[in-house]
């Protein structure tokens, strides 16, 4: 009995996954022409990823085991002990999914450590002490558009992290943004970035695709907001699911 009940946990979120595996295994824009191998051959695995994880109590993200009980938007909390009250901490989001902090330190730390608690982990806020801390960030977007006969899919990505050193206050939130190409002075500070390139594949309906590889430069933006209002996302909710998760993995 306990067994079918598991199972009956499990199945939707199961076939949630294998569902996503199958979509991209038969995505021609990722794929092209390939699809004919890649299609067939990740349906396969699909099957195999539903029976495996239908009947245990975690996420295969095609890399790593994910516990099931972890919140799906993550949050990191750059100091030990229990959760500060909100009026003690500084909050940094990003703005869009493309930057990420890739590593963070304080000025007394010789050592960078990465912004995440876990390799799969690319949280949506950093909560940190009052201080002065030292960011890289990086950038990664792909985008697909389709126009008349052809798709292009532009990916942008940064070449090496850019650095930004964050005044951060109690109390305050924080959004981190990034400008591409050929920039113009942005509200708030505005920080060197690095280079970047941008790969784009057009695709036509006769199975031909090109290549291009663009270079530019990109401008990293940290600016200090009104507060959460301004952010698209319940992030007070996301920090006190992430709270709650912290407090059952320790009791554990």
């Amino acid at each position: 009995m306990l067994c079918f009940t598991l199972v009956g946990c499990y199945v939707p979120s199961a076939a949630r996954h294998s569902a996503r595996l199958v979509k991209q295994g038969w995505d021609r824009d990722i794929w092209g022409n390939y699809v004919v191998l890649t299609g067939p051959g990740v349906s396969i695995l699909a099957v195999g990823d539903f029976a495996v994880h239908a009947l245990v109590p975690f996420q295969y993200d095609g890399y790593f085991l994910i516990d099931r009980r972890e919140p799906q938007q993550k949050w990191f909390r750059f100091y030990t002990g229990p959760v500060q009250p909100i009026d003690r901490v500084a909050i940094l989001c990003n703005r869009e999914r493309a930057t990420t902090v890739t590593t963070i330190r304080t000025e007394e730390q010789e050592r960078a450590t990465y912004a995440r608690h876990q390799k799969w982990h690319y949280p949506q806020c950093i909560e940190v002490l009052p201080g002065t801390y030292e960011l890289k960030v990086d950038f990664y977007s792909r985008e697909t558009f389709r126009k008349d006969y052809a798709i292009a899919t532009y990916s942008t990505e940064s070449t090496s992290p850019a650095t930004i050193t964050w005044q951060a206050e109690a109390g305050c939130v924080y959004l981190l943004s990034a400008v591409l190409g050929d920039v113009t002075p942005a509200p708030g500070v505005a920080y060197s970035g690095t280079t970047l390139k941008r790969l784009t594949r057009t695709s036509t309906n006769l199975g031909t695709s090109e290549f291009t590889l663009d270079e530019g430069h990109w401008l990293a933006i940290l600016e200090k907001v009104d507060g959460f209002d301004e952010i698209d996302s319940p992030v007070l909710e996301h920090r006190e699911a992430w709270r709650r998760y912290e407090l059952r993995r320790r009791d554990r």
